[in-house]
């Protein structure tokens, strides 16, 4: 996976969201002002459910729960943009998150 953008601390009894602003603060590429999120997929570990997961403009978004105390999680976000690069090649990036679950 790639380099992290972003940790998060859960409590194993949690149900969460993580959200992605891709025009935001976080390392990691980001967007064009002008540029918009066409498809978004995230790769999630087992271990951890995915409940939902959406986007729209320049955030992405997944809620996630059942996490398992002591582990720690990394889960990634590949997006696709409405930028064309060249015929029929569109604009695509990815984040890698970290899920760190403990007693809190």
């Amino acid at each position: 996976m790639a380099r992290v953008s972003r940790t998060f601390r859960v409590d194993p009894s949690d149900i969460f969201r993580i959200g992605i602003d891709w025009r935001g603060s976080d390392p990691g590429p980001r967007l064009a002002d002008d540029e918009a999120i066409t498809a978004s997929t995230w790769t999630v570990p087992t271990g951890i459910t995915k409940l939902a997961d959406s986007f729209a403009d320049a955030e992405t978004a997944i809620v996630l729960s059942e996490p398992t105390a002591g582990e720690t999680y990394q889960l990634s976000n590949k997006i696709v943009t409405d930028l064309e690069l060249t015929t029929g090649v569109y604009h695509t990036l990815e984040r890698t998150v970290e899920v760190i679950v403990e007693e809190l």
